[in-house]
């Protein structure tokens, strides 16, 4: 009986020590929590926030900031004049230049009106094209303003048909009369200009003159030789 007492009171007094020592853990752990919060170690604390506020965020509000971290992380050429596919852009610009190099070369002329032979139509400097395909289906009318080859296509001169294949034509003080019935021609400001006797035009051949009486040039010109009409 007392061997059972003494076994009894030794577990007791195993147990008050193991009480005690859990006791001042919890105690030491509690004191340590405390700095932490106070002082410089409350930063985990404040990661678990931002982490526990950042995961209640709309989704679609995260896709935004994740695509915008992206975009951020590109090259610089992505978006700079090249835009967002580089090579689409480049595509285009080489079809842009390949376009513009057949339609200059093939299809339309620049000219660039030196002189007042075409004024008041046309002024000294300003800057125009020319059709070449105008031509290679239907013939030139009356009126038409042509570019007329005389040296090659790098001297021409601009000027305006008015007389036809197999007309009778003259001109009188820069008035024009066509088979003797003068031409009405409301776009001439100016009175006076050159005489022309009455002449007959070939099959093939056409007569041009400018707008301006006074000075232009006139006569006969083969159709070959016309390069193309003005658009505009």
């Amino acid at each position: 009986m007392y061997r059972i007492t003494q076994i009894k009171e030794a577990h007791l007094e195993k147990s008050h020590k193991g009480l005690a020592e859990e006791s001042r853990a919890l105690r030491l752990h509690a004191c340590y929590h405390q700095r932490s919060f106070v002082g410089m170690k409350s930063l985990p604390l404040k990661r678990k926030a931002y982490t526990t506020l950042t995961s209640n965020k709309d989704p679609e509000l995260m896709d935004d900031s994740i695509s915008s971290n992206e975009a951020s992380s590109r090259f610089w050429w992505q978006g700079g004049p090249m835009g967002k596919h580089p090579r689409r852009t480049w595509y285009r610009l080489l079809c842009l230049a390949t376009l513009t190099l057949i339609t200059l070369k093939w299809i339309l002329i620049p000219i660039k009106v030196t002189g007042y032979s075409m004024f008041p139509t046309y002024r000294n400097g300003q800057i125009n094209y020319a059709n070449r395909l105008a031509y290679q289906w239907t013939p030139p009318r009356r009126g038409d303003i042509v570019v007329i080859e005389t040296n090659g296509e790098r001297v021409t001169i601009l000027k305006r048909i008015l007389g036809l294949p197999g007309e009778r034509l003259r001109m009188r003080h820069g008035k024009v009369y066509i088979n003797g019935t003068l031409l009405s021609e409301p776009y001439i400001q100016q009175s006076g200009g050159w005489r022309q006797k009455e002449i007959s035009l070939g099959e093939d051949e056409y007569w041009a003159v400018g707008d301006n009486r006074a000075i232009s040039e006139f006569g006969k010109v083969k159709r070959a030789r016309l390069a193309g009409k003005i658009l505009f």
